[in-house]
């Protein structure tokens, strides 16, 4: 698990489950996802779950820790924001073809909140 600024993360092909937790507890965690889960780390109540599908592109916002398990085979591909100046001044983001990964996007995200 490991926290950084504002990231999109872009699922190509598979399936990835998510981990997050809000930056109030956010951990830095050298310990492999696959170890982490079923360590005395694991603590599922403080974080929040989703699987994201091929296609779906997950916003992981600045400061909220994450870690991810790939349950099949995947291929994605990530951008870092490294700046507020860059979502104030969209010329200055340089994802590409980020006119069509915007219409990535799912809102039917299953984000269990019990």
């Amino acid at each position: 698990m490991h926290y950084h600024l504002l990231a999109a993360n872009v699922l190509a092909y598979g399936r990835k489950r998510w981990f997050l937790r809000h930056p109030a507890h956010a951990v830095f965690s050298a310990t492999p996802a696959a170890s982490w889960v079923h360590s005395d780390e694991f603590e599922p109540r403080a974080m929040l779950e989703c699987v994201q599908e091929a296609g779906d592109v997950l916003i992981v916002p600045s400061m909220w820790a994450h870690a991810t398990l790939n349950l099949e085979e995947s291929v994605g591909i990530a951008y870092e924001f490294s700046g507020m100046s860059q979502l104030a001044n969209p010329a200055l983001v340089t994802v590409p073809d980020a006119d069509v990964l915007s219409g990535m996007y799912n809102p039917a995200w299953p984000m269990d909140e019990s």
